[in-house]
């Protein structure tokens, strides 16, 4: 496979970008020594030897010798080999029949009479690089989905139908926790979670903010908060616990830490339940004891195809005033488990909702522990003014929506991201249009997302 410049394809004719011959083949220096195949992204490896980057980075992460020799690698570090990246995208551009030569043994007279039958057809590719954290295996690594799909996770199911699969160590990825298959009518990637623990994220991005709906779940931090019908006793509501044990215990790490250093308070008081700061919009609302014991979330309805100028929407709720407590909504705080808020639950107002580590928020990630201590941040992956949920009313009698923003309201985005979570824990969900330049979380491990068009052989009947 080679890269060209990046376009949409509309037909399948416009997708072939060159027809080999009949009898011909693609020489042996333009194929990758373990696919056999085009390459679509030379890169040399230590024995000195150019392979496609994504077959010689699956076969590094269970070998270190050579696929071409056998023999043991000095490192496994691959250098981008961009002059024949460059000499094959010309070359295909160009229609250049030196790119194949005359298959030895073969009959031309009845080859030409089969007429051809491999052509080289442009498709897209969803290319992922690891942004973090720095302890991931995948750290500053990058995998590749092309059209034949992948699915992702700690190990590999037994049936799996994907081309691909994208192996993790990561504690917070589930066994079998993701799956991105290719859509021809949208030409473009969908994200689904496959009923992981962790779960899995989409970022929102600034400026362009995500209507929601009752259900809707979303990360800030290490905090995770979901939106609640208004007169929905939060009793009934079975918001589940998610993110490993890992993320809890570095949470009240973090806690304990911050208040220790004060020098005046013990880790045992980490674990009480304290009263979060009022905010100047945002209600605070006295919920009934909940039980220890957590269900399972109701799926949720998330879907990117009704992305529009002012980003996407999450379901299809349109939220009314309350007649019991005004609210149009409520915001709840389900994890992390061990957080002095879990279990709160915050009103929304037509107001909007302003939500940070600062204390003049309506949800303020800070506690006031009185005394020395004064205020204290519970969780610094937070921003001061990190996200906010504004109304915009449809008119009288028929309600509104709430569109949940990354930023404040001085339209400053947040350092860390604002994280729409696609599904409950253990909970299917439904498939999400991933976009050029957006950032996805696969539990904890986060990615840059960016589609990239390349050309692969195909079968010339089935394309043309």
């Amino acid at each position: 496979m080679s890269s060209l410049t990046p376009s949409k394809p509309q037909t399948n004719q416009s997708r072939i970008a060159l027809i080999i011959p009949p009898g011909q083949k693609l020489r042996d220096e333009f194929c990758c020594p373990i696919t056999r195949e085009l390459i679509t992204d030379p890169c040399i490896a230590s024995d000195g030897h150019t392979y496609d980057r994504t077959a010689i980075e699956r076969w590094l992460r269970s070998n270190n010798t050579s696929p071409k020799t056998g023999q043991p690698l000095e490192h496994k570090h691959l250098v981008p080999n961009h002059n024949l990246k460059r000499l094959l995208t010309d070359m295909i551009e160009a229609g250049d029949s030196a790119l194949y030569c005359q298959e030895e043994g073969v009959d031309m007279e009845e080859e030409e009479e089969k007429g051809p039958s491999v052509a080289l057809v442009k498709e897209q590719v969803l290319v992922c690089k690891c942004l973090g954290p720095v302890e991931s295996t995948w750290n500053n690594k990058t995998f590749r989905v092309g059209e034949d799909g992948a699915q992702g996770g700690r190990r590999r199911p037994k049936e799996h139908t994907a081309k691909d699969f994208i192996q993790f160590t990561d504690a917070t990825v589930s066994r079998t926790h993701f799956s991105i298959i290719y859509s021809p009518t949208k030409s473009s990637f969908i994200l689904s979670d496959l009923g992981s623990a962790g779960g899995t994220f989409v970022r929102v991005v600034k400026d362009s903010p995500f209507r929601v709906s009752s259900g809707t779940m979303f990360m800030l931090g290490k905090h995770q908060l979901k939106f609640l019908d208004p007169d929905k006793d939060d009793a009934e509501d079975s918001a589940v616990l998610a993110g490993g044990e890992d993320d809890c215990d570095a949470l009240l790490e973090e806690i304990t830490e911050n208040l220790e250093g004060k020098g005046v308070i013990s880790s045992e008081r980490v674990n009480k339940k304290v009263v979060p700061q009022s905010g100047r919009r945002g209600t605070q609302v006295d919920t009934p004891q909940q039980d220890e014991e957590q269900g399972g979330v109701k799926e949720e309805e998330v879907g990117g195809e009704e992305q529009g100028k002012e980003g996407g929407e999450v379901g299809d709720g349109v939220f009314r005033e309350s007649e019991r407590n005004g609210l149009v909504a409520k915001l709840k705080c389900f994890a992390p488990p061990g957080t002095p808020i879990q279990g709160e639950v915050f009103g929304v107002s037509t107001n909007g909702v302003t939500m940070g580590r600062k204390t003049g928020n309506d949800v303020s990630f800070s506690q006031d522990m009185g005394g020395e201590v004064g205020i204290v941040g519970l969780d610094s992956s937070i921003s001061g003014e990190h996200a906010r949920v504004e109304w915009k009313g449809k008119g009288e009698g028929e309600g509104g929506e709430l569109w949940l923003h990354d930023g404040g309201e001085k339209g400053k985005g947040s350092t860390n991201g604002t994280w729409l979570r696609l599904s409950g824990m253990h909970q299917k969900s439904e498939g999400w249009e991933i976009k050029h330049g957006c950032e996805i979380l696969i539990g904890i491990v986060r990615f840059h997302c960016f589609y990239e068009e390349v050309v692969v052989e195909r079968d010339y009947e089935e394309e043309k």
